[in-house]
């Protein structure tokens, strides 16, 4: 009926991911919520697999944000009205999909287009350039977070700590380490 609780190495690599992400946001003006995102999207089992998805998180993020940058400028120069926005909207989401497969990151279309929608439809016209950029950022910081952690806590290294820990408290409270800790979010 219930399902036993696993806590294995990547769920505590993506928590610690977003602890780092959430302390430097409370010494910046960083937004702690694209950076966190951007990190739980990035965590992977190992160094290669999260730097590869980092590098496409951030691509994607890029693709979308170019597209809004574009709709702005375009936006400006026509007249304001539904039909504007709708054609604009489509042509945006229409850029954004051929620079992704331009790109060859097929994978980062949702994102790409998700990033372009929040920032023209989400976020008031005299902050849509500075948000697009900024949100290139954010989501760059939390991937280079994520994959950071991979690098320094690699599974073998972590091993000897979850195991060292693991002797020393009760079974309900331990670490597991098996290689079944998989929270895809693709």
């Amino acid at each position: 009926m219930f399902k036993k609780i696993h806590v294995g190495m990547r769920t505590l690599k993506t928590s610690l991911s977003v602890m780092i992400i959430v302390l430097i946001a409370a010494f910046t003006t960083i937004d702690p919520q694209i950076s966190a995102l951007s990190a739980v999207f990035s965590q992977r089992a190992d160094f290669g697999s999260s730097f590869t998805f980092g590098i496409k998180r951030t691509i994607a993020i890029c693709c979308g944000a170019f597209a809004s940058i574009v709709y702005i400028f375009l936006s400006g120069l026509l007249p304001t009205n539904t039909f504007t926005t709708a054609l604009l909207a489509g042509v945006g989401i229409a850029i954004t999909i051929q620079v992704s497969l331009l790109l060859n990151n097929s994978a980062g279309i949702i994102g790409a287009s998700a990033t372009f929608l929040i920032i023209i439809f989400n976020i008031p016209g005299e902050n849509q350039y500075i948000y697009a950029l900024w949100r290139i950022f954010d989501t760059f910081l939390g991937a280079i977070i994520a994959v950071g952690v991979e690098y320094f806590l690699p599974r073998p290294r972590v091993l000897k700590w979850t195991d060292a820990y693991n002797r020393h408290v009760p079974k309900f409270i331990q670490i597991v380490t098996t290689d079944d800790d998989d929270h895809t979010i693709s």
